[in-house]
C-alpha cells in the first residue's frame, strides 16, 4: 500500500504522511522519523491504530517540525526560517482541502518540545493558523506537565494493552497553546 507523503522521496523533510478516507483523523507530532509513502514507522502505526479505535477511516500526521531525525534532540538548535513557516502553510493547505475534510485532531508532541527552542512557537503558530477552522482538538493522555502525549511505541506499548481501544478526549488546545506564543508573534 502507498500512503499519501509530502513530500515524496525526501529523506530530509516530511510535511504529511497518512491514508485518506471519508472521515480522517490529523495528528500532530514533534517531528517526523522514517516512516515514508512505502513504510510506516512505529509512530505512524500508532496513530493510524487511534484513528481506526476511534472511527476514522483515514489519517495524516503532521509535525512541529517537519525535518526528519529520530530524535528531535538531535535536531538543529536553530530553525530553518524558511522551513518553518512552509511546514505551517502546508498544514493550513491540508486543514484547508474539502477533500480531506478534516474537522479533528490529535495533539501528540509529549515532553520533548523543551528540545529545540522552536518547538513551543511552533506550537503557538499552528494554533494561530488553525483557529479559523473550527476544528475540535483532543489528546489520548496527557502527561504530568500538561502536554499531550507522544504515540510513540513506548508509550502506547506501555499504556495499552494490543487489544485495548485507544480513546481520544477533549483538549483545551485555546488555553494550552497561550503559555507558547513568542512575545514578537505578529
Amino acid at each position: 500500500m502507498e500512503y499519501y507523503c509530502l513530500p515524496k522521496n525526501d529523506n530530509e523533510k516530511r510535511f504529511a504522511l497518512g491514508k485518506k478516507g471519508k472521515r480522517n483523523l490529523l495528528c500532530i507530532g514533534l517531528n517526523p522519523n522514517t516512516a515514508n509513502e512505502i513504510k510506516l514507522d512505529g509512530t505512524t502505526r500508532n496513530v493510524e491504530r487511534i484513528a481506526n479505535d476511534n472511527n476514522y477511516d483515514g489519517w495524516l500526521m503532521i509535525n512541529l517540525y517537519p525535518t526528519r531525525n529520530p530524535k528531535g534532540i538531535n535536531l538543529n538548535n536553530e530553525a530553518d526560517e524558511k522551513l518553518f513557516w512552509e511546514n505551517i502553510q502546508n498544514i493550513d493547505t491540508l486543514v484547508s482541502s474539502k477533500e480531506l475534510n478534516i474537522t479533528d485532531v490529535l495533539l501528540g508532541w509529549g515532553d520533548d518540545i523543551k528540545a529545540k527552542p522552536y518547538f513551543a512557537p511552533s506550537i503557538y503558530a499552528i494554533y494561530d493558523r488553525l483557529k479559523k477552522h473550527g476544528l475540535n482538538y483532543f489528546a489520548f493522555r496527557i502527561n504530568k506537565s500538561g502536554n499531550p502525549s507522544h504515540p510513540s511505541p513506548m508509550t502506547i506499548n506501555t499504556k495499552y494493552k494490543s487489544d485495548e481501544k485507544i480513546k481520544l478526549t477533549k483538549f483545551d488546545f485555546d488555553s494550552y497553546s497561550k503559555q507558547f506564543k513568542p512575545l514578537n508573534f505578529q
